[in-house]
């Protein structure tokens, strides 16, 4: 075979393991706020994420004081993914749009048998 077809096959075989790296990581701190009614008031939300290859994981709330544990965190490409189950039962199902040091995105909440979808952003914090 020519070296160029090796060369290529090669990073065609470990493209899949780079992916997550050349989209970058989500590890960090990120504080946004809700897209709500204008009645409901600036509503924030604050994250604190860890990236190990596609896996996330770390804690989501409304204030750095108040965090509940992320799970089933998962990034891939631009996508990240994961939930959060809050202590009066409700679960919170985050999906999100990475843009470098933003995020934009959905998070479904699901509490006695009723849905909602809220859009939110969030943003690296330095």
């Amino acid at each position: 075979m020519k070296p160029a077809l090796l060369l290529l096959l090669a990073s065609m075989l470990w493209l899949p393991w780079l992916l997550p790296s050349i989209a970058g990581s989500v590890t960090g701190t990120w504080s946004g706020k809700w897209d709500l009614p204008a009645a409901a008031g600036d509503q924030p939300h604050y994250m604190v994420l860890q990236q190990q290859g596609d896996t996330v994981s770390g804690t989501a709330g409304p204030s750095a004081d108040q965090q509940f544990d992320i799970r089933d965190g998962k990034a891939a490409g631009d996508k990240l993914t994961f939930e959060v189950a809050l202590p009066d039962g409700q679960v919170m199902r985050f999906e999100f749009k990475v843009e470098g040091e933003t995020l934009t995105g959905q998070a479904q909440i699901e509490a006695g048998g009723r849905s909602m979808t809220v859009k939110l952003s969030a943003k690296r914090v330095k």
